[in-house]
């Protein structure tokens, strides 16, 4: 694909000898690279860089980002989380409802912006594992994913506004996991650490219930609940990193 130069903009006339400066190939290669936007005003040079805001508050999902050392913003969305049927096109569900976040941030935000949407399911035979809603459910949950292969589903959505160009992304991450087998003191141990009740599938691979972990097959940030390496790229591939 082919680069383009970097929006320059000149809002005090008495400044335009700026653009002398952008010849200079050394300042050149940085502006092009490292910043979105050049801004003067009264006469001194300002960064602007594209916000980044990710449509989620999970403290996993955060973490992540600031792993990745990208600058962002959260703006929880406010949309209701539809709730995934068991059975068929769970895949392009999953990719659905990590949309719909991401647009309803999108649809409450104005000027040039990335927003990162995402949702995690866990799937095992066709059936659709959420976040438990009470201790007995978090219990039934781990009875039936302990001692075999489930797979997590984290769905990506990445809307992109600048200069009135809209582009989207939408990706779907598929990982296995193998959980081994779990007394049924072990399952309400854990259960009781009250871990479980926000996480689908009820349980925390990057807690204590790694013991419990056999095996995983694909993207272990995607079963945290976000594949950084996919974002990493969109944006980079943008031009926003």
């Amino acid at each position: 694909m082919k680069k383009t130069n970097p929006y320059i903009y000149l809002k005090n006339k008495e400044n335009r000898n700026i653009s002398e400066i952008l010849k200079n190939r050394f300042f050149y290669s940085l502006t092009h690279f490292f910043i979105k936007y050049i801004i003067i005003k009264n006469g001194i040079i300002e960064v602007v860089k594209m916000k980044i805001i990710l449509a989620s508050q999970s403290p996993r999902r955060i973490a992540l980002m600031e792993l990745a050392k990208i600058d962002f913003e959260v703006m929880s969305s406010n949309k209701e989380e539809k709730k995934i049927k068991d059975g068929i096109n769970i895949d392009e569900q999953s990719k659905e409802v990590a949309y719909q976040k991401a647009l309803d941030v999108f649809n409450n935000t104005q000027g040039d912006r990335a927003i990162i949407g995402a949702d995690t399911i866990v799937v095992k035979d066709n059936k659709v594992f959420g976040k438990p809603t009470d201790r007995k459910e978090a219990i039934k949950m781990l009875k039936e994913l302990q001692n075999d292969v489930h797979t997590i589903y984290t769905s990506l959505a990445i809307l992109i506004e600048e200069k009135g160009q809209y582009k989207e992304y939408k990706e779907l991450v598929k990982t296995n996991v193998t959980v081994h087998s779990m007394t049924e003191q072990e399952i309400v141990e854990y259960v009781d650490t009250e871990e479980p009740y926000d996480k689908a599938g009820a349980y925390a691979i990057q807690s204590c219930f790694a013991k419990y972990i056999d095996e995983i097959e694909g993207n272990y940030m995607s079963v945290i609940g976000l594949p950084i390496d996919k974002i990493y790229k969109i944006l980079k591939e943008n031009e926003i990193l």
